[in-house]
C-alpha cells in the first residue's frame, strides 16, 4: 500500500466530520488553549490513523519500543540502531541513557519528541518502509494566536547535516496536523483539518508574502508557523529543501552571531580603556589582543550571493529552468535585503 498525505488527511477529516462535539469536561469560561486542549486532540488524531491504518500507526515511543524488541528476536545489538536510516534516527533516537536501560525501563514518551505520532508506509515497517513522522498542532477557530513552536531548527539543520554531507535521501517525512476547534457547552467541535509537508513548504516564501520560513531565535532557536496558512508548492527533491533551508539557517546564524560579537566588541573596547586610562596597560592590552572578529553581514553578504547562484545554477541544471525560480528566491532575498539580517 502506498501512503499518501491527501488521503491521511481525508481519514483525519472524516474522522473529526463523524465525531462532532467531543466532550472534553472544560468548566465555563475555562482557557482553551494549552495542553487541555491539545493533548486530548493529538489521542483524537491518533484514534482516527489507528483505525484507517491498523498495524502501521505508532506514537513516537511505541515504535521505538517495538523496533528495539525486533533488534533483540534477530539477535541484534540495539546499541547506536538506526531507525529507518542515519537521518530520520537524529529525530526520533532517545538517546544513550535510555538505550542502555532497555528492556528494564521501556523507552518513554517525552513532550519533546520530534513526533506525536509514527505512521509507516507499509507493513515491512523497520525493514525499508518509508516513516511519516506526524506532529498535531490546534487552534482556536475564534482567536487569534501566535504561530506554534514546529520543531527545533538545530535538530533540522543536524538531518541536513546528515543528508547533505553523507548524501543520503531522507526517506521520510515530516506531515503537520492543524486542527482548528471551536469551543462548545464543555467541549469542543473541530471544525477544520489542514494536513502539510514540511518539505513541501518553500524556505523562502513559506506563506506567500515573501518571507523566509521564520526561525525564533529569541524562543529556543524554533521554526513557527501555522499549518494551515503555509504554501505546499515546493517542486525539489527533499534534499535540495534541506540544502536550501541549511543556507537560511546558516546566513541568520551568521547574523546574530555578528550581532553578538559586535556587542561584545564594544563592551571588551570600554572595559580595556577603563584599564587603560588607570594604568593597568597590560591588562588592557590583553584585553584588546583577545578580541573576536568576524566578518560582518555587509562583508559576507557577497560571498553568500556566489554561493547562493551557483547552487542555483547546479540545481537548475539538474532539475529544469522550470524549477530554477524556486532557487532564485534564494539570491533575490540576499540581494532586497543587502545583509543577512532576520
Amino acid at each position: 500500500m502506498t501512503l499518501k498525505m491527501q488521503d491521511v488527511e481525508k481519514a483525519i477529516r472524516e474522522y473529526f466530520v463523524n465525531r462532532g462535539y467531543i466532550d472534553l469536561n472544560l468548566k465555563p469560561n475555562q482557557e482553551t488553549s494549552g495542553h487541555r486542549i491539545a493533548t486530548p486532540l493529538e489521542e483524537e488524531v491518533y484514534e482516527a490513523l489507528s483505525k484507517a491504518y491498523p498495524g502501521l500507526t505508532f506514537k513516537q515511543h511505541e515504535a521505538l519500543n517495538d523496533y528495539l524488541s525486533e533488534t533483540v528476536v534477530q539477535g541484534r545489538v540495539p546499541d547506536g540502531f538506526v531507525f529507518g536510516n542515519e537521518a530520520v534516527d537524529s529525530l526520533v533516537n532517545p538517546g544513550k541513557k535510555a538505550l542502555s536501560n532497555w528492556p528494564e525501563e521501556l523507552v518513554p514518551g517525552k513532550q519533546s519528541d520530534t513526533a506525536d505520532i509514527v505512521l509507516f508506509s507499509d507493513s515491512s515497517l523497520f525493514d525499508g518502509s518509508s516513516v511519516f513522522l506526524i506532529d498535531v498542532k490546534s487552534h482556536d477557530l475564534g482567536k487569534s494566536d501566535q504561530p506554534p513552536n514546529i520543531m527545533s531548527a538545530r535538530k533540522l539543520a543536524k538531518v541536513a547535516e546528515i543528508c547533505l554531507s553523507k548524501n543520503i535521501d531522507p526517506n521520510f517525512s515530516l506531515y503537520y496536523i492543524d486542527l482548528g476547534y471551536r469551543k462548545k457547552d464543555a467541549g469542543v467541535v473541530v471544525e477544520d483539518v489542514r494536513m502539510v509537508d514540511m518539505m513541501k513548504i518553500p524556505p523562502l516564501d513559506y506563506n506567500g508574502k515573501g518571507k523566509p520560513l521564520y526561525i525564533n531565535w529569541s524562543a529556543a532557536i524554533q521554526v513557527q508557523f501555522r499549518p494551515s496558512e503555509v504554501s505546499q508548492d515546493f517542486e525539489l527533491s527533499q534534499k535540495d529543501w534541506l540544502a536550501i533551508f541549511m543556507k537560511n539557517y546558516t546566513s541568520q546564524k551568521r547574523d546574530r552571531i555578528y550581532k553578538e560579537v559586535h556587542e561584545l566588541g564594544e563592551q571588551e573596547k570600554m572595559l580595556a580603556e577603563y584599564y587603560a586610562k588607570n594604568g593597568y596597560v597590560l591588562e588592557a592590552n590583553r584585553i584588546i589582543s583577545d578580541r573576536l572578529e568576524i566578518k560582518s553581514p555587509q562583508e559576507s553578504v557577497e560571498g553568500v550571493k556566489k554561493s547562493n547562484s551557483q547552487l542555483g545554477q547546479n540545481i537548475g541544471a539538474r532539475n529544469g529552468l522550470n524549477h530554477v525560480n524556486q532557487l532564485n528566491r534564494l539570491q533575490n532575498d540576499n540581494n532586497s535585503r543587502g545583509d543577512l539580517s532576520l
